[in-house]
């Protein structure tokens, strides 16, 4: 039987998001940081791995889906530590930790349609899918 989650509170309804991601240079094939900002629905729970792509549901409009979760954000850290070795000698030190927010993002599904009707793959998958379910009325 599958598990059900229920988040009860949406932190933000949209709230623009800054995500970073690296490509490669077409000339050099360096790495090239790039900041992108897309809106994102604010979810008040960090979600675990395998509930991407889950739906978010409006209980104020009858159950209407208004996004689908996309990820939950994580942070990055460098901890300072002073510890000794076995032979008593003191030594500092830093280590490198990642964990979750306290909260997951939601694609909101005014983006969602806006990309399955401004990309052509998208638009050609549903008119082939149109004319499928008209040759089999």
């Amino acid at each position: 039987m599958c598990g059900v989650k229920v988040i009860k509170t949406v932190v933000s309804s949209i709230l623009n998001y800054k995500f970073s991601r690296h490509l490669p240079k077409e000339k050099t094939g360096e790495l090239e940081e790039q900041i992108i900002i897309r809106p994102r629905i604010a979810l008040s729970h960090p979600f675990a791995d395998g509930f991407s792509g889950s739906p978010v549901f409006s209980i104020s409009s009858s159950g209407l889906v208004v996004g689908m979760i996309d990820y939950t954000p994580f942070c990055e850290e460098e901890f300072y530590l002073k510890f000794k070795t076995k032979e008593g000698k003191s030594l500092d030190g830093t280590t490198f930790g990642k964990y979750p927010t306290s909260i997951s993002l939601a694609v909101p599904v005014n983006s969602i349609k806006y990309n399955l009707n401004h990309f052509d793959y998208y638009k050609n998958k549903v008119k082939k899918l149109k004319e499928s379910e008209k040759d089999k009325s």
